[in-house]
């Protein structure tokens, strides 16, 4: 399921077209984000066959051999053939995803995965006047390149710090990095201006920063814009996955370790594993996880927490009880503002239908693994 926010966009957005079959959907990818989880791009899959003429996943593999560069210290020669390598694995698991949506009737022919390396190559001569322009209103407008920075170490800073880089080191990392966003604006604005397709970017709003490609379609750098001589015009939607995968770091965990990164690190890693040894059954107790970009939905009156994760609903009610449903594909469960319809979903769990021995194998198997978390965690 998708959840979409008014674009604002002063240019084209996709509340003023008459007809978005007319367009077509454009998801950037970029290498190593956990968002972009296989549920995730499958749940984008369906929303852009549901909008759009056709859908196009475009994989950030070129690009990121700047930052293997710059945070790693690789040569060009060696960041370069990491990030096709990985690019080439991120196709390959999303060419997968396509075939598990083709089984709900969706017509995956509509759907293409690319690289942003196939798409540079194709925009030859034109995409490489463009990018000669966003290096040349780096280096010469303020407002552009801290804009640029800014995204980066909203994105990727914790790997920068992770890194050890400082100071002078940073600054020279930074300056690095900041040729993967370059080479990334330059190609979407020359699909914007160039591509017949006409695309609609579509921008996970979960992040905090606004995409740069759509800041220049908004008139914030408007030297650039007058110098890439803008005709086409971009649309652009705030799209997000409304059940992203689960993150474990939380705040209680982190007291109980204090202060040291490498203790708590191999316990978010010990957690992670037992969670996937349940197959993607998420049955957690709220103190011990943090859920980042989840809808997580908090009712006062009744002291109700109810969010999604990983194709999972999970309610947690005052007096402890809990309950979970698998709600992957049943937009019944939703009402028309995306909140979770909860007497559909306790009627599911048995108020009214049996529950299947399967399913109770399920809770069975949740639980002990939820008490196994909790145990370790107490034990710190």
């Amino acid at each position: 399921m998708i959840k979409v926010r008014n674009s604002g966009s002063n240019i084209i957005s996709i509340e003023a077209l008459n007809n978005p079959r007319s367009r077509n959907g454009i998801l950037g990818i970029s290498l190593g984000k956990k968002y972009f989880s296989k549920e995730n791009v499958a749940s984008y899959m369906r929303f852009g066959l549901d909008t759009f003429n056709q859908m196009l996943i475009a994989v950030g593999d070129y690009p990121e051999r700047w930052n293997f560069m710059a945070i790693k210290g690789m040569p060009e020669d060696e960041a370069r053939e990491r990030a096709l390598f990985s690019g080439i694995e991120h196709i390959r698991r999303f060419e997968r995803v396509k075939r598990t949506i083709k089984q709900e009737s969706y017509d995956i022919n509509r759907v293409e995965v690319t690289s942003l390396g196939k798409l540079m190559e194709s925009g030859d001569i034109e995409y490489n006047k463009i990018l000669e322009i966003m290096h040349k209103h780096y280096n010469d407008n303020i407002v552009f390149r801290d804009d640029i920075t800014k995204w980066i170490l909203r994105n990727i800073g914790g790997r920068f710090k992770e890194a050890g880089l400082t100071g002078s080191k940073l600054e020279k990392a930074l300056d690095t990095s900041s040729n993967y966003l370059k080479e990334e604006i330059a190609l979407f604005t020359y699909l914007a201006e160039r591509d017949p397709r006409k695309f609609i970017d579509i921008y996970p709003s979960t992040w905090k920063e606004q995409s740069c490609t759509r800041n220049i379609y908004e008139g914030k750098y408007p030297l650039l814009a007058k110098e890439l001589e803008l005709k086409e015009g971009m649309g652009f939607i705030d799209a997000r996955a409304k059940r992203p995968i689960v993150k474990v770091v939380s705040e209680k965990v982190g007291r109980l370790l204090g202060n040291s990164p490498n203790e708590r690190r191999t316990y978010e890693k010990r957690t992670i594993e037992l969670l996937e040894n349940t197959r993607n059954f998420a049955y957690i107790g709220l103190a011990y996880v943090l859920l980042l970009g989840s809808f997580v939905y908090l009712d006062v009156s009744t002291r109700t927490k109810t969010i999604w994760s990983n194709g999972y609903v999970i309610i947690e009610r005052k007096n402890g009880s809990v309950e979970i449903n698998p709600i992957a594909g049943q937009e019944r469960w939703y009402d028309k503002d995306g909140n979770g319809n909860i007497d559909e979903i306790r009627r599911y769990l048995g108020m009214g239908y049996e529950i299947s021995i399967e399913k109770r194998e399920q809770i069975a198997e949740a639980d002990k693994i939820y008490k196994q978390i909790k145990k370790e965690c107490e034990q710190f």
